[in-house]
């Protein structure tokens, strides 16, 4: 499910693979290595009753498939609540960019710089599963390429 098999390339033939948590690790009191390799700690593990002690018991993403007919062993951490730190006018911020002195104005109306459109920023949205390994590729590569 959620796109877990992968295959090497698009060509016949080829054999599929999948993630086996790590079971040589898991035997050894380890983590799985993509939870331990982390560096934002994105990804934890452990006894389920454990992880919605610690995180709550939210299985839904949009996008993927019904929870309940699913029965996922996983648990989602939902974002926190964006906060102000430090109190600004974003419209008067907005004027002070707008204007760059021998660069003449950069943008037409504040308006303009207020919303992205959809497909300006590569990866804006979930997708569990992609028809191919090309479109898998472009989805995950980074701004360098």
């Amino acid at each position: 499910p959620y796109g877990a098999p992968k295959f090497a390339s698009d060509a016949a033939g080829t054999r599929m693979s999948k993630c086996t948590m790590c079971i040589d690790r898991l035997e050894k009191g380890q983590k799985p290595i993509c939870v331990a390799s982390c560096p934002l700690r994105a990804l934890d593990f452990g006894p389920l009753d454990e992880m919605i002690a610690q995180y709550g018991d939210q299985r839904r993403l949009e996008g993927m498939p019904d929870e309940r007919t699913t029965k996922p062993a996983f648990l989602v951490k939902p974002h926190a609540p964006k906060k102000e730190l430090i109190p600004y006018d974003a419209d008067k911020a907005l004027q002070l960019m707008q204007k760059r002195g021998e660069l003449g104005t950069v943008f037409d109306s504040i308006d303009d710089v207020k919303e992205i459109e959809a497909g300006t920023v590569g990866r804006d949205e979930l997708k569990m599963k992609h028809s191919n390994v090309k479109e898998l590729m472009e989805a995950t590569r980074n701004d360098i390429g």
